[in-house]
């Protein structure tokens, strides 16, 4: 009991931790109070498709106790750093490295999310200043996540004779194995 009441307590904690980031983050995008509001707590995804499933979408359906709560943080400190720091100007591979670990971490939490990848590398190669610039930073940008995700998935390899976890196994099925 006090495992579940833990990683309950845990999930609701990093999941209001990381609404908040992506509050600020949104507020200092567009300096609109009431809109902030509506876009984080209920969302505008919840506002969207509340009536076909109203415990799906909503800040508090991340809530959950697995792995939701985590990557709501990370994405939520992501966007902190990006929006509201302005972390990324100028690109510099020190920066670059910063953000590709929270993705990275990001990615460990939740591994359909490795598609925040693609808009890193968007921005890395249009906003470079130079060339020499652009390439170290993109080579840091997909080496922390190769090594340490692949690192992961190796891992899973071996331990488990799956290269990625019984979910995305079952998951990618159709993918991977065409139904006739």
């Amino acid at each position: 009991e006090q495992q579940l009441s833990l990683a309950f307590l845990s999930s609701a904690v990093f999941t209001a931790a990381g609404t908040a980031f992506f509050a600020v983050s949104l507020y200092s995008l567009v300096r609109r109070p009431m809109l902030v509001v509506l876009a984080t707590v209920p969302g505008f995804y919840y506002l969207a498709f509340k009536m076909f499933d109203p415990h799906f979408g909503s800040p508090w359906s991340f809530a959950n106790g697995m792995e939701s709560g985590l990557s709501i943080l990370f994405f939520g400190l992501l966007c902190y750093l990006l929006f509201s720091r302005r972390f990324l100007e100028p690109i510099a591979p020190w920066r670059v490295a910063v953000v590709s670990s929270i993705i990275t971490i990001i990615v460990l939490s939740r591994l359909d999310d490795i598609f925040l990848f693609l808009p890193l590398f968007a921005l890395i190669l249009i906003r470079a200043n130079d060339r020499s610039n652009a390439l170290a930073s993109a080579i840091v940008a997909a080496v922390i996540p190769l090594v340490v995700i692949g690192g992961y998935l190796l891992y899973n390899r071996h331990y488990a004779g799956l290269l990625l976890p019984i979910s995305g196994v079952a998951k990618s099925y159709g993918l991977l194995h065409p139904v006739a």
